[in-house]
């Protein structure tokens, strides 16, 4: 009998620290973060000592460009009750289309985007950047990894609609977690008709697969049972499940095409995620693979080839008045 309440006990004890852990984990990776934002400043630092470190000046001017550029401040009310913030961008050279730009995890546009903001711009984009929820001046407490964002995109979609016409042309574009909101945008069966495309740079398939990706390689720790135990926190607390959600099965219930970029480098979310979403799309979906670029960084390290993808792909699917 003895070693019954020794195990029993033991199990208890495995089950609180995990149920603690687990807390823990909900705590700083879906809610709002509560320390100061990351300033230019220290994002630029992190490309010092790098190979890339010659990019500096390109990412230092796509920055400046989205600070400096007038821009309007366009507010947006969710479908649970937030305000969300968004920036627009008028092109003086408007090709008649709008682009709607996605941020990932804990990050903002300024960090995204910085190298490729002045090419949708060149392409003639009004650009619409937008604050995910629990982001920047966009109100939440809980980062939802795509379950809920991709409600907010699709409403963005219809203000964009409300503001330059039923019929505007609309190309939704994201990174990291911003990519797979525009990607699992797509499976919503109320997105607007006007969306003629997706790009979407280094996104993941699934939150649970990636929390059990990044509880692997960064802590060490098994799925089990901590994932079990967030997922019930987050359909408790948040009100969305990481597991319910895939961009696959997004993707399955549209004909959108997508341009998908990745870098082979990328360890926060492995490229086979890009490769995973191209197999399963076929034709309809272009992959840039870019050798040795980190996550987020394919168009900071070349360029030239994710410039040259984006106005391909822009004149397929809007003709050649895309620029």
């Amino acid at each position: 009998m003895l070693w019954m309440w020794i195990a029993a006990g033991l199990l208890l004890l495995w089950a609180g620290i995990s149920y603690g852990m687990t807390r823990k984990m909900f705590r700083n990776m879906c809610c709002r973060w509560q320390e100061e934002p990351k300033t230019e400043e220290w994002y630029l630092e992190r490309l010092r000592g790098t190979p890339i470190e010659d990019r500096i000046p390109q990412a230092r001017a796509g920055m400046d460009w989205l600070r400096n550029t007038p821009h309007e401040e366009v507010w947006m009310q969710s479908r649970d009750g937030l305000m969300l913030y968004g920036r627009l961008y008028r092109n003086e050279h408007w090709n008649g289309k709008v682009a709607l730009l996605f941020h990932g995890y804990q990050s903002c546009v300024a960090h995204d985007f910085h190298t490729s903001v002045r090419h949708y711009d060149k392409l003639g984009f009004h650009l619409l950047v937008v604050d995910q929820r629990a982001h920047g001046k966009s109100e939440g407490k809980y980062i939802c990894f795509g379950a809920k964002e991709r409600l907010d995109a699709v409403d963005w979609c219809k203000e964009m609609m409300r503001r330059f016409g039923e019929d505007v042309p609309i190309l939704l574009s994201g990174l990291s977690m911003g990519a797979t909101t525009v990607l699992m945008a797509a499976g919503v069966p109320e997105l607007p008709a006007n969306v003629r495309g997706i790009v979407a740079d280094c996104g993941f398939v699934q939150a649970y697969e990636e929390f059990r990706h990044v509880l692997k390689i960064r802590f060490h720790l098994p799925a089990f049972p901590m994932l079990l135990l967030c997922d019930r926190i987050c359909l408790h607390r948040a009100g969305y499940s990481i597991r319910k959600h895939t961009t696959l099965q997004a993707l399955a219930q549209s004909n959108l095409p997508v341009l998908l970029y990745h870098g082979t480098a990328d360890r926060f979310v492995p490229p086979d995620n890009a490769v995973r979403m191209k197999d399963a799309l076929g034709g309809r979906a272009e992959l840039i693979l870019v050798e040795g670029a980190t996550h987020g960084l394919s168009w900071t390290v070349d360029e030239d080839r994710c410039a040259a993808a984006l106005t391909r792909f822009t004149e397929r699917i809007f003709g050649t008045d895309a620029k």
